[in-house]
């Protein structure tokens, strides 16, 4: 009886696993901007900077959070997290200024590799206000 316990519950924990792992995998089949990405991070009111990501991308918009890892209740510099966005809206793309921003963001999957120790996500901003105090 025992035996038969232990099993099920290894059969649980494996069908959990795998059902993790393939949510997983999912969230990546969507292409780019797809709203139906999940989101597994919010930033709110969160500091950053405008810039053209890089030289290899030089349409693609982002905001370099200057607070580290965003999300996180103390700041931690092991590479800025680097937003993606997707619904940048034209007139404020201006490469170096600063913002306070909230969004939704979503996992690139890989899409984009930064020079640097960085995560780089897909973002929806819900929220984007100029930040004129820090020049």
């Amino acid at each position: 009886m025992k035996q038969i316990s232990y099993l099920f519950v290894l059969l649980i924990f494996f069908s959990m696993v795998a059902i993790s792992c393939s949510n997983e995998q999912n969230s990546c089949e969507y292409t780019g901007c797809d709203i139906m990405r999940p989101t597994i991070k919010i930033a709110n009111q969160a500091k950053g900077r405008i810039t053209i990501l890089s030289a290899q991308y030089p349409d693609t918009w982002a905001i370099i959070s200057e607070e580290g890892i965003i999300g996180g209740s103390t700041p931690i510099f092991d590479g800025p997290d680097i937003v993606v966005v997707c619904n940048f809206p034209d007139s404020l793309k201006i490469s170096g200024q600063r913002v306070i921003f909230s969004a939704k963001l979503k996992d690139s999957c890989g899409d984009y590799e930064p020079s640097w120790n960085s995560k780089v996500y897909y973002g929806y901003l819900s929220a984007l206000l100029l930040n004129e105090d820090e020049e």
